[in-house]
């Protein structure tokens, strides 16, 4: 049991392969900015993923993308409309089932609390 939750708890571990070239880049470089101490190659990581994830820009919206596809010709209005209309429908629906969801586990454990059972 306790391999099993140590298993599952172990995160930040990645294995990758990379270009000899870059990969000795790298090394040079993080020894070289943490003044080749013990962990320099796994903080110069963390810092340019950090540096990455702070650079990206926003993904755009499923409207906004549909916008820029139209400007460009690729597809018509229409579309758009279908497109946005079938995502109101599901975004409704969705909600619509968590909502029966949540009462049927209402009365669920109304029943089972009550003894009535099933």
């Amino acid at each position: 049991m306790f391999q099993l939750l140590n298993q599952l708890a172990t995160f930040g571990k990645a294995q990758t392969s990379t270009p000899e070239d870059l990969e000795k880049k790298l090394r040079m470089e993080a020894a070289r900015r943490f003044e080749w101490k013990k962990g320099a190659l796994k903080k110069a990581l963390t810092e340019a993923i950090n540096l990455w994830f702070s650079q990206e820009t926003k993904t755009p919206e499923v409207n906004d993308s549909l916008k820029i596809l139209e400007e460009k010709g690729v597809i018509e209005d229409s579309f758009i409309q279908e497109v946005v209309t079938q995502k109101r429908i599901l975004k409704t629906t969705a909600k619509s089932l968590r909502k029966k969801i949540m009462v049927r586990r209402s009365l669920f454990v109304a029943r089972h609390l009550s003894g009535r059972g099933f």
